[in-house]
């Protein structure tokens, strides 16, 4: 960017004379954060900063006054050097990109401050995740998320406009809206809010099946994910392929690519997994081969669009709670709990309805689709809120029996 800039016209030379030694503190500044992030992370995937936890972010604390500092110097002087543009100049394309870093630096300085000032911003949640490149090294991810949005809904959307109108498949839970109305910032009692539900114009009633295993062992028991394997494989088997395979975690679509992947290249089956390609390209090698699988999880919840032939099949293995360490839902977990609510039954159970709906609207995308959704998670037809997920979805063909037993109906059905 600066070579770009030198070769502007009549730009004064001495300008960006110290540019060199603030871009060298920026990146200095810059690896002691990453350095103390990964410190404080450690050998876990993330990290929440809190109360108990200040202490042990003070190298961090220290490291990102440094490169607060060292952006607000290299930002200054860039923004002297765009002062210094000719009229005739501005037009010119590292113009635009010094524009550009100009905000990027200003938004660096300002999460910075931020996360050093975290007890004057009680109403967020201050957390890292790991990542890594494309060469496998470690980097940190920082993140400032709202404790609840309700406020910035508030200024940003309801006060500004007269009227708002919301449209989702998955905005009710149970045929209710309590806690859609409530994550936006609209109480259980405010006035302004209409909620109605209408029926979807899709013949779910003849052409979806919903099937759920009795016989499945529950998510803990020992063997579970060799059940699954082993339930992923026939289920597959039943349907000829066309189907999504959506898991909760990669650790478990890992065991399950590995145990099925030989059985479906056995059948002629084409497999796809999440991550061997970009979402896109696997979207449509997968919609190009009709009787293919797909190997899924995370995004692939939603916004999968692919009718016809190519999905007639979509297998959940577990019912998709968020993890109970993930740094977001423990937060907002534990302000329910202050408030004297129940984190479950108000946070995690609604979350998780809403995401298997989102699943089980893969299924159905055309009035002419025609498919069944398999569910391998033994909760929903054993534990008592299991009734809630299946009161969530329209009216289905069901079948809820043993394994063997479904994966024959969901054949049979297919074949109808």
């Amino acid at each position: 960017l600066i070579t770009k800039l030198q070769n502007i016209k009549n730009l004064p030379p001495g300008v960006l004379k110290k540019f060199p030694d603030c871009s060298d503190a920026v990146r200095s500044a810059s690896d002691r954060v990453d350095l103390a992030c990964l410190d404080l992370l450690g050998d876990a995937l993330n990290w929440r900063l809190t109360k108990a936890e200040e202490s042990r972010a003070a190298k961090l604390f220290s490291a990102m006054g440094e490169l607060e500092r060292a952006v607000l110097s290299i930002s200054e002087l860039l923004h002297d050097a765009l002062d210094e543009v000719p009229e005739e100049s501005r037009a010119e394309q590292a113009v635009s990109e010094a524009g550009l870093a100009l905000m990027r630096f200003s938004e660096l300085a300002a999460l910075c401050a931020k996360w050093r000032e975290w007890k004057e911003n009680q109403d967020s949640i201050f957390w890292m995740e790991k990542a890594r490149t494309k060469d496998g090294d470690s980097f940190a991810r920082l993140y400032v998320t709202p404790l609840d949005i309700g406020a910035i809904m508030n200024e940003s959307v309801y006060e500004p406009f007269r009227s708002i109108l919301c449209l989702s498949a998955t905005l009710s839970v149970g045929g209710r809206f309590d806690f859609w109305k409530n994550r936006v910032g609209l109480s259980r009692s405010d006035h302004r809010a209409l909620c109605a539900e209408f029926p979807s114009p899709f013949p779910f009633h003849k052409n979806a099946l919903l099937a759920a295993a009795d016989d499945a062992p529950m998510p803990d028991a020992p063997g579970w994910q060799d059940w699954i394997n082993s339930a992923v494989a026939r289920l597959i088997e039943a349907s000829g392929g066309h189907a999504l395979v959506l898991f909760t975690s990669y650790t478990s679509l890992r065991s399950a690519w590995d145990a099925v992947k030989p059985k479906l290249d056995a059948l002629g089956i084409s497999a796809f997994r999440q991550g061997d390609d970009e979402r896109s390209r696997l979207m449509e090698k997968f919609k190009a081969d009709i009787s293919s699988v797909l190997f899924a999880t995370d995004s692939f919840w939603e916004g999968v669009d692919a009718p016809g032939d190519t999905l007639q099949l979509v297998i959940m293995t577990k019912l998709p709670f968020r993890v109970p360490t993930d740094p977001v839902q423990m937060a907002r977990s534990e302000a329910i709990e202050a408030r004297g609510g129940n984190s479950f039954m108000d946070l995690s159970l609604p979350e998780a309805v809403i995401r298997f709906k989102q699943g089980f609207g893969r299924l159905i995308r055309h009035s002419d689709d025609r498919g069944a959704v398999a569910v391998l998670d033994a909760r929903i037809l054993k534990k008592r809120y299991g009734k809630l997920f299946i009161e969530s979805l329209p009216d289905t063909k069901t079948s809820f029996k043993e394994l063997s037993a479904i994966a024959h109906d969901i054949r049979e059905f297919l074949l109808r």
